[in-house]
């Protein structure tokens, strides 16, 4: 009788653990690196309301510009706030500068990392008005705050003078993510259009 139990209690749990697995196979999929086979099952996900798949998605489609600012719109609609940056990265990098800067300063300035990551690059790199070394370093220098293991960024830029102000992002953050999603909300939409 205890061998039967034990047995059943076994194939119960195996027929669980199962279970998950086919719910959760795209991201298995996509974690060993098959991000091809994984689309179909992330897509599906997506549609479903799973803003995590609709983020990957749309971190994936970079072939598709257009594509991959809806998936990663229906990210930010469905929950994922880590989409907004992405997104609003998209939209600058593809020329339409304002409001997408200003918003990925208010992501910035709500403790987003990658918002912080994205306005150093683009002040690195120059996009949307001259290349801004000391800006850059003050991004980076806010994101090191945020998370130190972004310490590599400030490895791109040559050296500054001691002088330099860097200090850009706030010691105090006075927005917060709800406030910066509701924002980005608000004019993603029309982002979107635009393109």
């Amino acid at each position: 009788m205890i061998r039967t139990l034990l047995v059943t209690a076994a194939l119960i749990a195996l027929a669980g653990a199962v279970t998950i697995r086919v719910k959760d196979a795209p991201y298995v999929t996509y974690l060993h690196g098959d991000k091809k086979a994984a689309t179909e099952g992330l897509i599906r996900k997506a549609k479903a309301g799973d803003g995590f798949a609709a983020y990957l998605v749309g971190t994936m489609s970079h072939d598709d510009p257009r594509r991959t600012q809806e998936w990663l719109l229906t990210a930010v609609t469905d929950g994922e706030e880590r989409a907004a940056s992405p997104f609003l990265l998209h939209v600058v990098r593809g020329g339409s500068c304002e409001p997408a800067l200003s918003l990925l300063e208010t992501f910035a300035r709500a403790h987003d990392v990658g918002a912080a990551v994205s306005l150093g690059d683009l002040a690195r790199d120059g996009v949307c008005g001259t290349r801004d070394l000391v800006r850059a370093a003050g991004y980076y220098e806010g994101v090191l705050r945020l998370d130190p293991t972004f310490g590599h960024r400030l490895d791109t830029l040559p050296p500054l003078a001691a002088d330099a102000p860097v200090r850009l992002l706030p010691e105090r953050y006075d927005v917060t993510l709800d406030t910066a999603r509701q924002k980005f909300m608000a004019a993603a939409p029309a982002l979107l259009a635009a393109r």
